[in-house]
């Protein structure tokens, strides 16, 4: 069947809501049946503008197709800045391709979408259907076992973090540091969106573990001050 390619970009953000540090935002784009894409980090900023934050998407139809935007902190382990859901259909068809979106944490960003001939392009691979099991394929599973092992490591750091005291400046930063790559490089790496099956259910834990592993970094940054 033919597909549909279509050509979404980030622009830039505006106004994202200030931290204890300078951050560093990227780009993070999930949209159903395609892979995670990312974009490359902007230095020191809370209005950044991107030059790389251009990715083409395949559709069957872009009736019903959006995407979630997650605007990440590169310097900060990946924590989430800005996140949103931008319906591509109402984008190219009531706003000619471009507007800004409000993010739920505070901000905008401004995005725009084209579509491109894709008649004879091969989108990604769908995920198999599972002859296992009928609420999840192999790979939603696989995808919810690693969530749950991450989020029982996740409760062995905040063991940690809730036995640190104000005093304890040099462990207290190590462990930041521990959760920050935790956070980047396990959490952030859980790819939902190329799952067919439980996918906003991965999502919702994958968010989950965000919100708690940010919630450490904040306790912890929280006691050197």
């Amino acid at each position: 069947a033919n597909v549909m390619l279509i050509l979404f970009t980030v622009v830039s953000a505006s106004h994202l809501k200030k931290r204890l540090r300078s951050v560093d935002p990227y780009v993070r784009v999930i949209a159903r049946g395609n892979p995670v894409l990312k974009s490359s980090p902007v230095r020191n900023t809370l209005n950044p503008k991107w030059t790389d934050a251009k990715f083409e998407l395949y559709t069957p139809t872009l009736e019903g197709f959006s995407v979630e935007v997650e605007i990440k902190d590169h310097s900060f382990g990946g924590r989430t800045l800005g996140s949103c859901v931008v319906d591509l259909h109402t984008l190219h068809t009531k706003y000619n391709g471009e507007c800004s979106v409000k993010l739920r944490e505070g901000g905008t960003i401004l995005c725009t979408t084209s579509i491109k001939d894709a008649a004879d392009a091969k989108p990604p691979t769908p995920e198999p259907t599972s002859p296992v099991s009928r609420a999840y394929s192999i790979r939603s599973t696989q995808t919810m076992d690693t969530l749950a092992q991450l989020s029982a490591e996740l409760g062995r750091l905040e063991e940690q973090v809730g036995k640190l005291t104000p005093d304890e400046r040099d462990a207290g930063a190590q462990l930041f540091g521990t959760i920050e790559k935790f956070l980047l490089n396990n959490i952030d790496a859980v790819e939902t969106g190329d799952l067919t099956s439980g996918q906003p259910e991965a999502r919702a834990e994958r968010k989950a573990l965000v919100v708690r592993a940010e919630a450490l970094l904040d306790k912890i940054l929280e006691m050197r001050d």
